[in-house]
């Protein structure tokens, strides 16, 4: 398959003169010549194809062939009420639909002293000097077509912002909906988030929508000395989606991150997330779980690059693999000369069940230094027999013991979640795909 093809099928490329002018930051002069350099980048290098190692396992092609369209109109009735009735309504929210922020639905009055969120579209107005930075940064990466498209046709997102020694307690709620049900559209939302010196917080994302959209989103996070970041993030996207998101995480010294991702839908998803740790004692802990059913395909792909003494990073991931649905687990850890005293370690377990189901597992380590602590693994199978015929010898009927041996299997990932309501709102997640599966 060639560029050419690649980009022949995106109207929505070849009509960005009509749309820029829609875009967040429009009057600034900066933003708009990145754009259209990361433009000529994309038209040059185009969507990834499995000829590229990292994307061995993934194939566009069905994205390829797809003609989305810059989107338009407000959503749906239908999944404006899914909105308001996802998550907690009470809680500080901020909801991006269709790539514009939806003021009706969100929700930002309780914001606690110390932290600033708000829509890109927002924030190129009012912090354009500290956002000119992060943006011009992104926009110059070389090699990834994806991120040069989001730059191109940067979208509302979201901007979190944290003072130096603020800790925000109240869990901060962040939804994107994509509606292509009159047409695939493609959606590119920007977020930035800037974590200040001891600062601490809590952010919650969730993707959802309906018919046929791609959500490209790409997220920059800062951290700096002694941060403190919980972020999760739910995927209950449309069957028919296409996500394909990007984490760019970067970690002073003490900072700590940790991130879950939950994947419950979509028909394709990747979710690439890349970590620099620039600072001793910085701790970097991304977990998750993927349950995937049909024809469903999930890609997790991490990259982390210790590059300085004494930090530690942590990996655990579960998948449940029904019919002939794919998961793909690629994880690569590099640690440099001079991070000597590193601790790292990654790990993927999937469950199969069923006989066309497929899991492709790459755990890699990378190691320039002499005085680490690296560990990696990567484990497949089905249900032990031996378990369900205890369980079912009991009285458990053979539908009902198979849950129950899926649900501690996925447990162990759910036990990374530290904050109690957030950890119960994926247990609910599970049990509802259970449900299903056992419907």
């Amino acid at each position: 398959m060639t560029k050419r093809h690649l980009i022949a099928n995106f109207p929505f490329v070849d009509a960005f003169d009509a749309v820029r002018a829609d875009l967040p930051g429009a009057p600034l002069d900066w933003l708009q010549a990145a754009r259209r350099n990361a433009l000529a980048r994309f038209q040059d290098q185009a969507l990834p194809n499995r000829r590229v190692e990292e994307w061995k396992y993934t194939d566009l092609g069905a994205l390829a062939k797809t003609d989305f369209a810059a989107p338009y109109g407000p959503i749906g009735d239908a999944l404006a009420a899914r909105i308001g009735a996802t998550g907690d309504p009470d809680a500080i929210r901020l909801v991006i639909a269709n790539g514009r922020v939806d003021s009706a639905l969100s929700n930002t009055a309780g914001l606690p002293t110390g932290a600033h969120l708000m829509p890109m579209s927002t924030a190129l107005d009012t912090h354009s000097d500290v956002l000119k930075d992060h943006i011009t940064r992104i926009a110059a990466l070389d090699g990834n077509g994806l991120l040069a498209l989001n730059a191109a046709f940067m979208m509302d997102g979201y901007v979190l912002v944290v003072d130096d020694a603020a800790v925000i307690d109240p869990t901060i709620e962040v939804i994107f909906a994509g509606d292509g049900g009159q047409g695939p559209v493609a959606l590119h939302p920007r977020n930035v988030i800037i974590m200040g010196q001891d600062s601490a917080a809590t952010i919650i994302e969730t993707h959802l929508g309906d018919g046929v959209y791609w959500s490209n989103p790409l997220t920059d996070v800062v951290m700096g000395e002694g941060a403190s970041l919980r972020r999760y993030k739910v995927l209950q996207d449309a069957t028919d989606a296409f996500h394909l998101a990007h984490d760019q995480v970067s970690l002073a010294s003490g900072a700590h991150y940790k991130g879950f991702i939950g994947a419950f839908s979509a028909k394709l998803a990747r979710h690439t997330v890349a970590a620099t740790i620039n600072g001793a004692d910085a701790t970097f802990d991304v977990a998750g779980t993927y349950l995937l059913r049909g024809d469903q395909h999930n890609d997790i792909t991490t990259v982390v690059d210790h590059a300085a003494a004494g930090s530690a990073s942590k990996q655990i991931f579960k998948g449940v693999l029904d019919d002939a649905s794919r998961g793909v687990f690629q994880g690569k850890v590099t640690v440099h000369k001079d991070a000597q005293k590193t601790d790292a370690h990654q790990l993927n377990n999937a469950l199969l069940l069923s006989d066309k189901a497929e899991i492709d597992a790459k755990p890699e380590l990378e190691i320039y230094a002499d005085d680490v602590k690296c560990a990696h693994g990567a484990t497949a199978g089905d249900l032990d027999e031996n378990e369900l015929f205890y369980l079912q010898a009991r009285g458990i009927d053979a539908a009902e013991a198979r849950r129950l041996l899926v649900s501690a299997f996925v447990k162990a990932a759910l036990d990374e979640i530290d904050r109690d309501a957030e950890r119960a709102r994926f247990e609910t997640l599970v049990d509802a795909w259970l449900e299903r599966a056992n419907g």
